[in-house]
């Protein structure tokens, strides 16, 4: 059963191929409503239909599956990755009451129209509190780096966000700066899994290497945890220096500072 689309629905740009299937089944005193959209982990949205005490407005609820999917991949529901779902929660007009995200309440009428919404939203806050989960996770994963290059490196000046000139003369700024010895530097990137941040780390550490700068040493650290592919991890090769997991941290950048081997 195909929903119909009336204005309501075509202002919030939602797929005309969102599907509700026509098998729902009491549960209490909700109705539950199948629906075709899915979410990241594979499941498809269960949307619960309160009629409430008077019975004649409706209000839609996803049973806390949205925010679900944060702690179903083993991360944290923090205050940001919580205002980050009440965002995209928004422009479907959906509110979140805890981890339940639910319709204002509507019209009896309007109730395939509010479970479309919910169905969609409840996709929209999953990518949205996910992304924000996988950013907390990476800026920890780089605090972690740096402070396991300030231990490693305890003599050695830690800075942020350094800057050498390219082949092409191009600048590119490097996540850290290990500064061991006036002739022995390490630059250190923290890319994520993305097109992106993967292309860039590639560009920078490729055209940085081919100045051949004197001294420096350039790696690629990355958190396993961030859930990278082969493919992404074939891809950061392409960069031409030490690739190096975060449980390899230690002994792989003791060995790119052992200043006994020669540039």
């Amino acid at each position: 059963m195909v929903l119909a689309f009336g204005k309501r629905s075509e202002q919030k740009g939602l797929s005309p191929n969102t599907v509700v299937r026509p098998v729902a089944r009491v549960s209490g005193s909700h109705l539950l409503v199948p629906t075709d959209v899915m979410l990241p982990n594979g499941a498809t949205v269960l949307v619960f239909l309160d009629s409430g005490q008077a019975g004649a407005r409706v209000t839609a609820m996803d049973g806390g599956a949205a925010l679900a999917q944060v702690t179903d991949a083993g991360r944290e529901v923090t205050p940001a990755v919580f205002a980050a779902a009440r965002g995209a929660a928004k422009p479907f007009g959906l509110s979140l009451e805890g981890t339940i995200l639910r319709s204002a309440p509507e019209a009896l009428e309007d109730a395939r129209t509010a479970i479309l919404l919910l169905a969609n939203g409840a996709r929209a806050v999953a990518d949205a509190a996910l992304a924000a989960a996988r950013k907390q996770d990476r800026q920890r994963f780089r605090d972690r780096v740096r402070a396991e290059l300030t231990r490693i490196f305890a003599d050695a000046m830690v800075r942020p966000h350094a800057s050498f000139s390219g082949e092409s003369q191009e600048r590119h700024n490097f996540d850290w700066l290990v500064s061991i010895s006036p002739d022995l530097q390490l630059a250190i990137d923290t890319p994520v899994p993305e097109h992106a941040s993967i292309a860039a780390a590639v560009m920078r550490n490729l055209d940085v290497g081919k100045r051949h700068v004197r001294g420096l040493r350039q790696a690629i650290a990355y958190s396993e945890d961030d859930g990278w592919t082969a493919s992404e991890l074939a891809q950061l090769r392409l960069a031409n220096v030490p690739i190096i997991p975060a449980p390899a941290l230690e002994a792989s950048l003791r060995d790119l500072a052992d200043e006994r081997v020669i540039d």
